[in-house]
């Protein structure tokens, strides 16, 4: 079958589609016709008088039609597996800086480029990488261009010219000093200082009362301030409530530390959960036991169901009715040893009377021997 088409010249021809190329054709889509306009007559063909009509060419054979090749085995399992993975080319970039190094950045508004190099620096400096960056908010706080000097202070880095002494501060001095809080500790101390001026001194003192109740007062410090300066806490979280009631029902020891952890944890939703642990403490028989029991709840974000309230209600009362079962079998038994002690006191008693008795009578009749014999002589 011909189709026909157009050349270059204008001059309609015909074409063999076996001798087009297989790959500039879509199988799919249908031949197009030639476009026309119907309200425009078709010129007339462009013929020149004077020279003769090209004869016309002799048709050429068809051609058949070339096999495609076959696949070469495993090129098909390559050609699918860069397929797959096509999506997973697009998957966003890792952030190149260290999540310390951006919070520095967006706080005093350094651009990236400066924030990777710095990154970069700090990696050469990992011995005293804390100390640097907590330094750097320090010196960047009080700059008209902090993005200028954090490039000094950078350059003072590559010829290790800089110095991270921190400017002295009574307040965390005496906090650190009495905590015994290790330098990573102070560090975080400081960037506190600058990034929550106005709110430092609240801060520090709620700080020292979680360290009270903590065993690990450096690693508290530091998720505390991470916490805050992060953004995950507003503030840091108060533990009047939480102290109160640990004074009402008695908890003590390493339930203290437990009950302050549980206030770090649950700090956005802290009224509600003091408010169930409070009743729970009113119906338990053994509130610190009990309160180490229930914990692990707590911890994990959730809370008690009523049904375990109530479990823990009658847990308790049995408990109560067992303890005074034991308390009444050990007065009976205190009491019994008593009067069994008494018997046996009043029966070595007459022994003793029995045994006087007798010896006395042998004394009268020894005696009246004596006087007889004598009176006899």
């Amino acid at each position: 079958m011909w189709m026909p088409t157009v050349d270059a010249s204008g001059m309609p021809t015909f074409v063999n589609p076996m001798q087009m190329n297989p790959m500039q054709m879509n199988p799919m889509q249908p031949v197009q016709p030639m476009q026309m306009n119907p309200m425009q007559p078709m010129q007339p063909m462009q013929m020149n008088p004077m020279q003769p009509m090209q004869p016309m060419q002799p048709m050429q054979p068809m051609q058949p039609m070339q096999p495609m090749q076959p696949m070469p085995m495993g090129m098909s399992v390559q050609w699918a597996a860069q397929t797959a993975t096509v999506g997973q080319s697009a998957k966003p970039e890792k952030e190149k800086a260290d999540r310390d190094v951006r919070r520095l950045g967006s706080y005093f508004g350094i651009d990236q480029l400066t924030l990777e190099r710095l990154d970069e620096l700090l990696e050469k400096r990992k011995s005293t990488r804390e100390r640097d960056l907590a330094k750097l908010y320090e010196v960047l706080d009080s700059a008209r261009s902090p993005g200028r000097l954090l490039l000094a202070k950078m350059e003072e880095m590559e010829e290790d010219g800089f110095v991270a002494n921190f400017r002295r501060d009574e307040n965390i001095e005496r906090l650190a000093e009495r905590f015994a809080l290790e330098d990573s500790a102070k560090c975080r101390l400081v960037e506190l200082r600058v990034r929550r001026k106005n709110l430092l001194e609240q801060d520090l003192a709620r700080l020292a009362e979680h360290l009270e109740l903590s065993s690990e007062p450096s690693f508290t410090a530091v998720s505390l301030v991470k916490k805050v300066v992060q953004g995950r806490l507003a503030e840091l979280p108060p533990l009047e409530e939480a102290k109160t009631l640990a004074a009402a029902f008695g908890l003590e020891g390493s339930a203290c530390f437990k009950l302050r952890d549980l206030v770090e944890k649950r700090a956005e939703d802290l009224d509600v959960v003091l408010k169930q642990l409070k009743q729970v403490l009113e119906v338990a028989r053994n509130p610190n036991a009990t309160f180490l029991k229930v914990l692990d709840t707590y911890l994990a974000g959730g809370l008690l169901e009523p049904g375990a309230i109530e479990v823990i209600r009658l847990e308790s009362k049995q408990q109560a009715r067992l303890e005074a079962a034991q308390m009444k079998a050990q007065k009976q038994k205190k009491k019994n040893k008593k009067k069994s002690s008494s018997s046996s006191d009043s029966s070595s008693s007459g022994k003793k009377k029995k045994a006087k008795k007798v010896k006395k009578k042998g004394k009268d009749k020894k005696a009246k021997k004596e006087k007889k014999a004598k009176d006899s002589s």
